[in-house]
């Protein structure tokens, strides 16, 4: 062995103890080598190289930069390198999708991690339909809420609160538009008597079958609202007088039908007052069913009169 040999091996343990330390020696030179001697030390060349390229690829990798440029082909761990960044990309690619709610992703190359990753995603379908449960439950139950608040309970139609709110809005539009709002007040005749002698049950069957009727009866642009016990309020957009009339003598023919029919051991029947503005007759909602209701009564008082000259 010459002394350029001898010298060259002795560089060779330094720069391999480097390699292993973590350390990446420059590039050693044969000058003056024996051929063999230049053979091993082109070799620990590439060696060095190689595994320079592949801590700078892995640890750019590991700390998420994924477009890296790839390890040269001739590095013999290029093909491995590769393959993992391609998997990273992928998964990167996947985990973006299930963050934009595609839950079919699974990952199934990589071992412990795809069965941590596909139980992720079984989780977030878990909570997500958990989650729209307890939404649709929410819905429901402010629409349950919102239902209550605005609707009679027995009756299904509107409760007082909301008659006079909607009234209120058919006044403006009646005066802004000019055009005629009718109201009927009426009061069912008879349900403390079926109170008291039939029980509450059947005043509930009065009360309810004859709203029935009326809110069949009555147009999908008109409200039926229930002001009391035994008191009702038809508000009838763009109506006349007249029309309401006719709306009514209809639901007594409906009503004379049960009447005649013997189903009940009571009569069906209410008093009834109606009352018309038209949009230049500004008046309260007040003094709207203050005239409507005097009407009714003397409906009622008309009846009672009737009944005792009898």
């Amino acid at each position: 062995m010459n002394e350029r040999d001898i010298s060259a091996t002795s560089k060779l343990k330094n720069a391999m103890t480097m390699l292993i330390m973590g350390k990446y020696p420059e590039e050693m030179q044969d000058e003056g080598c024996s051929e063999d001697m230049s053979e091993v030390i082109k070799l620990f060349n590439i060696i060095s190289n190689n595994m320079e390229e592949t801590y700078c690829f892995a640890t750019s990798l590991a700390s998420g930069n994924l477009d890296v440029e790839s390890p040269k082909k001739s590095n013999y761990m290029a093909a491995g390198l590769k393959e993992l960044r391609s998997n990273l990309s992928h998964l990167t690619w996947q985990t973006q999708q299930v963050a934009k709610g595609d839950y079919k992703q699974r990952v199934d190359f990589m071992g412990d991690f795809s069965n941590a990753f596909n139980s992720m995603v079984e989780k977030l379908i878990e909570r997500e339909n958990k989650l729209k449960e307890d939404i649709e439950e929410q819905k429901r139950m402010e629409k349950e809420l919102e239902y209550y608040a605005f609707t009679d309970q027995m009756t299904g139609v509107s409760n007082r609160r909301t008659g006079l709110l909607i009234l209120e809005e058919e006044i403006n539009k009646s005066r802004r538009n000019k055009t005629v709002l009718s109201i009927c007040f009426l009061d069912i005749d008879g349900l403390k008597m079926v109170n008291d002698v039939y029980g509450h049950n059947e005043g509930d069957y009065l009360i309810v079958t004859i709203s029935g009727i009326i809110k069949a009866l009555i147009r999908g642009v008109d409200t039926l609202s229930r002001m009391g016990g035994d008191e009702f309020l038809i508000i009838l957009h763009d109506c006349n007088s007249n029309g309401v009339q006719n709306v009514i003598d209809l639901v007594f023919l409906k009503m004379k039908e049960y009447n005649d029919s013997g189903e009940k051991p009571y009569k069906m029947d209410f008093s009834y007052g109606i009352e018309e503005i038209v949009g230049e007759r500004i008046t309260t909602i007040d003094d709207f069913i203050e005239k409507a209701d005097k009407k009714m009564y003397r409906n009622k008082m008309s009846k009672k009169e009737k009944r005792i000259i009898e």
